[in-house]
């Protein structure tokens, strides 16, 4: 008959956010296995299942067992007399799988007590990456937590906090495993998407001196008493963030914000058109002042060339009028130069005569190319 000697050890714990507390209890006296098990790489872990591993967290050989590496590596400690380790990221994600199970499989029955309408929302994020990055490249830690967040304006923040691992065993793996665990738990209620934004600006030409940028924030001040303190006071974050860019303090992230664009929707073709050069039109091609966020089209935006009738009056030496026409001054931003070798572009400011009879006809027109 095998004898079972049974341990009750009494250790104090001291546990803290910052380190976690390890205790080996000894459950009874079994002879030792004779070798280690096999293992394997990470890079060949899942080389038996049909799958295109793009990014795997783990970066230790582990030994195999894909579908059940719990319950199925537990059994075969037991066989072997292996010991084993637990933790609460461990017990707790096994509970959350479970969690997610019963929710799918009891979807309509407790759709009241997680979202309040029909069907599936999209939840999407968006990352703006180098138009050089590969999907091996994106930043793929960074949209769980943001995920996450959107599911819990829905469900609400305790469901989500709850669910999240927050433990002194707690890594960045198994958080995020827990925030992926959190979105299978409600996929009957949602469906995700994750965009990619290649694009991107690769430089930007700053012209003009220190002293000119900072004359814009005083005619902003300015500007501000005639009601439209809500418009200048977003633009004045954006002028001092280029005043320190020309002060030698790069901020990137500022920079890659400056306009970016996504599709609306799972299979929409409306695109958004957002970053910060957005704020810099007030009010929409409607005369209707934007929130300063995002545009849907630039339809949706007065044009960049204003026109301002007059009349054109010829008058003889007698000072009668014998010819009066009606024309408009024009003024804006008339299209871009290149470069040839940057490729860069850049903005044309210019004027022109319009008159208006006779088919609209331009008659004069002057453009600033300063290169």
């Amino acid at each position: 008959m095998k004898k079972v000697f049974l341990f009750i050890l009494t250790v104090p714990f001291f546990l803290t956010s910052l380190a976690q507390q390890s205790n080996i209890y000894e459950i009874e006296k079994l002879e030792k296995p004779d070798k280690l098990l096999n293992t394997v790489s990470p890079d060949i872990l899942f080389k038996k299942v049909e799958c295109k591993i793009l990014k795997l967290s783990v970066e230790n050989d582990l030994v195999p067992n894909i579908s059940h590496a719990v319950i199925g590596g537990f059994l075969e400690a037991y066989k072997e007399h292996r010991p084993v380790t637990i933790s609460p990221d461990i017990m707790w994600l096994l509970i959350c799988q479970g969690f997610g199970q019963h929710v799918n499989n009891n979807a309509e029955e407790l759709r009241s007590k997680f979202v309040d309408f029909q069907g599936q929302k999209l939840l999407e994020v968006i990352r703006e990456v180098s138009s050089e990055s590969s999907l091996e490249e994106f930043p793929w830690e960074s949209i769980f937590p943001e995920f996450t967040e959107k599911i819990g304006a829905y469900t609400g923040k305790e469901l989500t906090e709850t669910l999240s691992a927050d433990f002194t065993t707690t890594t960045n793996a198994s958080l995020i495993a827990s925030q992926i665990t959190i979105m299978e738990s409600v996929k009957k209620y949602f469906k995700y998407k994750v965009t990619m934004i290649g694009c991107g600006i690769p430089s930007v030409t700053i012209e003009g001196t220190t002293e000119d940028w900072e004359k814009i924030l005083t005619k902003l001040d300015f500007l501000a008493q005639y009601d439209l303190e809500w418009w200048t006071s977003a633009l004045k974050p954006i002028i001092e963030e280029i005043i320190d860019t020309k002060s030698g303090k790069f901020n990137k992230e500022f920079w890659m914000d400056m306009i970016r664009y996504h599709r609306e929707g799972l299979y929409g073709s409306k695109q958004d058109i957002d970053g910060w050069l957005v704020k810099f039109y007030p009010y929409g091609s409607d005369k209707k002042r934007r929130n300063l966020k995002k545009v849907k089209s630039l339809n949706d935006l007065p044009s960049e060339i204003v026109k301002v009738p007059f009349v054109f009056s010829v008058n003889s030496d007698a000072n009668t009028t014998v010819a009066s026409y009606n024309m408009e001054f024009w003024a804006g931003f008339f299209g871009l130069t290149q470069d040839s070798e940057t490729y860069n572009l850049k903005p044309v400011i210019g004027w022109a005569i319009n008159r208006l009879d006779e088919e609209d006809k331009v008659i004069s027109i002057e453009v600033d190319i300063n290169r």
